[in-house]
């Protein structure tokens, strides 16, 4: 609203899920959740904690290992107030095909291997550990394994494409329920779509 008034338009790209609808769909977070209903999640282990997710209809955490990021999610998806979308709003998806996307991802983790990712995990966990959020993150915390010697390098990159790869895949389930994307194969769309929203905005 901020940009809005300055006459600039405002645009949001990338982010997850959850954060990207509690800007167009304006949010509003409760400041509460019940206590006892938090002890009950802390109670349950990770597959319970994943089925409530799933049932509900709600964001999986990046870490699906990690019982605090599901306890999280299932509180901070779940208290929230729902609106409608807010006026005046375009929301683009790229669509892309899932051999392409795959192609992609191991590019982009050969590229990251060539840029010395290996040194640079080593540095990490050497400094803060394995424990801190950061390291709990895709293409980060497989590395823990290959450091111990329990996977080799190709076997590490593989990992790290099926975690990435799955979490591609979270993605797509979460856009799925928001009916007002448009979906886009080619960037002449997206130019398309966009120039038709701005000439009927404009003033």
């Amino acid at each position: 609203y901020e940009i809005n008034k300055k006459n600039k338009i405002p645009i949001l790209v990338g982010g997850s899920g959850l954060y990207i609808d509690s800007v167009i769909f304006g949010y509003d977070f409760l400041d509460n959740f019940n206590q006892k209903e938090k002890e009950k999640l802390n109670s349950l282990n990770n597959s319970d904690l994943i089925n409530i997710l799933i049932e509900k209809k709600l964001e999986l955490p990046n870490n699906i290992k990690n019982k605090r990021h599901l306890v999280s999610a299932i509180i901070n998806n779940g208290a929230i107030k729902k609106r409608i979308m807010i006026e005046d709003c375009l929301v683009v998806g790229l669509k892309i095909e899932k051999s392409v996307l795959e192609k992609r991802v191991k590019q982009r983790i050969e590229k990251m291997f060539l840029e010395g990712i290996v040194q640079e995990v080593k540095n990490l966990s050497e400094l803060y550990g394995w424990e801190i959020e950061p390291m709990k993150t895709i293409g980060y915390r497989e590395f823990k394994e290959y450091f111990e010697d329990q996977i080799n390098k190709d076997e590490l990159k593989k990992l790290i494409q099926k975690d990435t790869l799955n979490y591609a895949k979270r993605q797509r389930t979460w856009f799925k329920r928001n009916k007002n994307i448009h979906w886009i194969t080619e960037q002449i769309q997206a130019v398309d779509l966009i120039t038709t929203f701005l000439n009927k905005y404009s003033i």
